[in-house]
């Protein structure tokens, strides 16, 4: 055994890292060619997408790594042979059994990483890149034996209850925007999808808890995302578009101070000033109830009096054609618009449709992702507006326990509890499994009509 082994210090920086390869590509994959179509066209030789070099990069950081395995059937996958042969990546084949053509990636994985912890002592960390639930009990285990678990996986398809599980969880998204930060195209370009708000929540959180245990009026900055990661495993400040811890909690003026300590820098709350008046906390409203479940998911809906006419807009748009950037979006978007309308909207506002709309995985990436579309058969007549909306009260029955009713529901999404009668009866369809997938098939009630007073029907601006 070598020294570097046998010194205490180095062995809590091995890493072991594990590969569920064909989950991370197919989600890259349905991100360009929409939900399922990963299911349709497994079986042929597939593109290279993967940044490989992206997640090793982020890997190497954190220390040398003692494991790494990557597991899929890699008769379809040869284009990565390259990137994984630089990083001698070990590559587990898999073949596919079953009339699912499953190929157990889940199953052997957990095998291996139990085993392998059980038997190298000097492995510390784990790092598993992929978005499944299955490895919810791994992580549970390995936290149990003292290890740390890392998860890295796609931000549209990685189950939550999984980032809960992990020590620490990276987007695949940051990882790449990090790894090659000018890299430009539709996709580079669109905000995070996080709020500061709640970051700033999170860190006042952190900050009161550090405080506490120390029995300290202030927190060092070091100790302050350690806990920040525990009570979220998900944070990380690259989604809000900060390249380094201390650049975020700076841009936190309003909730923090930073001064400069002997060592290092103390963080502090901002003092709440003497005269201000406490109010107690209203009871949260039934709105602020379905709300709040959807921030969960990082859904924040915009109001229904604009989100429903620009839903419209890019019905009416998306018939033109594909857009070339989110310039390009914007404008054929707000040209659909009457003026009074148009003139209301900030960018944000249509920020946070390109946020909805990918989160509903109503897009497409067209060819190298230089372009960009709806999902086919959602353009026109209200089918996006209908597609978000059952979206919607997917994720709202997601919740356990839901207190249902349908006319607050309809008040949240379209500003008008009017629609409760569409929306229960979508509520019971979905209940019993009738829901349609990403326009492939169209829903079972008819799609009603929607108001079209703030879209211009002759076409937009010139």
């Amino acid at each position: 055994m070598s020294p570097e082994i046998n010194s205490t210090n180095s062995m809590k920086t091995h890493l072991a890292v594990y590969w569920d390869f064909e989950n991370v590509h197919a989600a890259i994959y349905e991100q360009e060619h929409g939900a399922n179509s990963y299911r349709k066209g497994r079986f042929g030789k597939q593109p290279d997408l993967v940044n490989v070099e992206a997640i090793m990069n982020y890997v190497l950081a954190r220390g040398p790594v003692a494991v790494n395995r990557a597991y899929a059937n890699w008769a379809w996958l040869t284009a990565y042979a390259t990137d994984f042969q630089q990083y001698a990546v070990d590559l587990i084949q898999l073949f596919p059994r079953g009339s699912h053509a499953k190929n157990g990636a889940d199953i052997r994985m957990a095998v291996d990483i139990i085993e392998d912890v059980n038997v190298l002592p000097h492995i510390h960390t784990v790092v598993i890149v992929g978005g499944d639930s299955d490895y919810i009990a791994v992580a549970q285990r390995l936290r149990q034996k003292g290890k740390e678990v890392i998860g890295i996986g796609v931000r549209e398809a990685t189950n939550r209850f999984w980032i809960a599980s992990c020590n620490e969880f990276k987007y695949y998204d940051n990882l790449v925007r990090k790894s090659n930060p000018e890299a430009s195209g539709p996709a580079k370009q669109i905000v995070a999808e996080a709020d500061l708000g709640d970051a700033k929540k999170l860190l006042g959180m952190a900050l009161s808890r550090v405080m506490e245990l120390k029995s300290e009026p202030f927190a060092r900055m070091s100790a302050l995302k350690g806990t920040m990661l525990q009570l979220d495993p998900a944070f990380d400040e690259e989604s809000y578009g900060y390249k380094n811890f201390a650049e975020f909690v700076a841009a936190c003026s309003d909730t923090v101070i930073v001064k400069q300590g002997p060592h290092e820098k103390h963080v502090s709350p901002v003092p709440v000033a003497p005269s201000a008046v406490v109010v107690a906390e209203e009871p949260q409203s039934p709105l602020e109830y379905y709300r709040r479940i959807l921030r969960k998911q990082q859904l924040k809906l915009l109001p229904g009096e604009r989100f429903v006419p620009l839903c419209l807009g890019v019905e009416a748009s998306a018939a033109d054609g594909p857009y070339s950037s989110w310039d390009d979006f914007n404008e054929r978007v707000k040209g659909r618009l009457v003026p009074e309308l148009a003139d209301l909207l900030a960018d944000t506002d249509f920020t946070r449709l390109k946020q909805i709309l990918f989160k509903c995985k109503a897009f497409i990436y067209g060819d190298e992702k230089k372009s960009i579309m709806l999902q086919p058969g959602l353009e026109g007549q209200g089918r996006l507006v209908v597609h978000v909306f059952r979206e919607v009260i997917s994720r709202l029955l997601g919740q356990p326990d839901l207190q249902w009713d349908a006319r607050l529901v309809s008040e949240l999404f379209f500003g008008d509890p009017a629609y409760a009668a569409m929306a229960n009866g979508w509520y019971e369809e979905i209940k019993e499994g009738m829901a349609y997938n990403n326009g492939e098939k169209q829903p079972e009630s008819p799609i009603p009509s929607f108001p079209t007073a703030g879209i211009d029907a002759s076409g937009g601006a010139a």
